[in-house]
């Protein structure tokens, strides 16, 4: 049996068409069951959700505090099948998505994580920057076309479409609710982060080109303020994932001299490639800036949770 898992928080419109693609899809041989937490919304969420329960085999809960990783966390503890494929409320399965996950894992059982892919459903036709400067993956969670079938690497398995064994829960393993997302600004890469988890303890990661599923990508997130935004959110997830393979912080001044020397550097670049008029040059030094401004104020945060740890062992 497998159990589909997601999370949800005031997108309740989203929300609908997402539930509305999942009629479509094909049962797998041995059962299936939606689990969808409500992550403290305060729309129609709930009422969206009971109004498929006659179509799909849903399960609803409530999580009341704001944050994706402890929904996630929270609808863990309900699962009743032997695969776990996580997914997100904006995200469209193709028609033989489930079907495709019980074959490849049944194919591979010396496996306990499984990615597929993640392609976008554009709700307008996408301006030609976006596709032509913007880092897709990280921004708009799009697999790379590149990727093939085999085994993979935690940077490829993203939140929109990938599974874990059971059995992997079993042992213990769940999300780390300090990292994700939980209002608008945070640090990206909470399925990394558990996934990097997995792989260091000896799990292994298949990819598949086969289990597919669509990101719809509203058109109020194709603008350049949005997607800079964004940048800075992936800065900071980004800084603590590293931070958290080195232990070792070069903090003397400011919290992060190193980082500040390199923000001054992708400012300066970035003003001389606006002065030269240089389009893509410019997106790509303030999408960098960006990127450092955000694991720069991860880097401040953190110092500042040591030093108020060393004070209370002061005291």
């Amino acid at each position: 049996m497998l159990t589909v898992l997601m999370a949800t928080h005031n997108r309740c419109s989203i929300l609908s068409r997402t539930l509305e693609s999942y009629c479509d899809v094909r049962p797998p041989q041995h059962g299936w069951e939606l689990i969808i937490v409500d992550n403290a919304s305060t729309d129609d969420t709930r009422h969206v959700i009971e109004s498929y329960k006659a179509q799909l085999p849903i399960r609803y809960c409530f999580e009341p505090h704001q944050g994706k990783n402890l929904a996630l966390n929270h609808g863990v503890e309900f699962v009743k099948g032997e695969l776990i494929v996580f997914t997100d409320d904006d995200v469209l399965p193709r028609k033989d998505w489930l079907c495709q996950y019980e074959r490849i894992v049944q194919e591979h059982p010396e496996y306990d994580v499984f990615g597929g892919v993640t392609l976008p459903r554009w709700e307008v036709c996408p301006p030609e920057w976006v596709l032509a400067w913007v880092p897709l993956g990280p921004t708009f969670t799009l697999s790379p076309p590149t990727l093939k079938t085999g085994p993979s690497a935690p940077c490829y398995t993203f939140g929109t479409n990938y599974a874990l064994r059971y059995r992997v829960l079993q042992a213990g393993y769940r999300f780390d609710t300090t990292i994700g997302p939980k209002g608008t600004n945070y640090a990206m890469g909470s399925e990394t982060e558990l996934i990097r988890r997995l792989v260091h303890d000896g799990f292994r990661i298949w990819h598949s080109s086969e289990m597919v599923v669509e990101h719809w990508i509203e058109a109020n997130k194709l603008n350049k303020r949005w997607v800079m935004r964004r940048a800075y959110r992936y800065g900071r997830g980004q800084y603590r994932l590293s931070a958290s393979k080195d232990q070792s912080r070069d903090i003397s001044w400011f919290g992060v001299p190193r980082m500040f020397r390199v923000i001054l550097v992708r400012g300066c670049r970035l003003l001389l490639a606006k002065l030269r008029r240089q389009a893509k040059l410019a997106f790509d030094e303030e999408w960098n800036l960006m990127y450092s401004l955000g694991a720069m104020s991860e880097a401040w945060k953190e110092a500042g949770t040591f030093q108020r740890g060393d004070e209370m062992q002061k005291r």
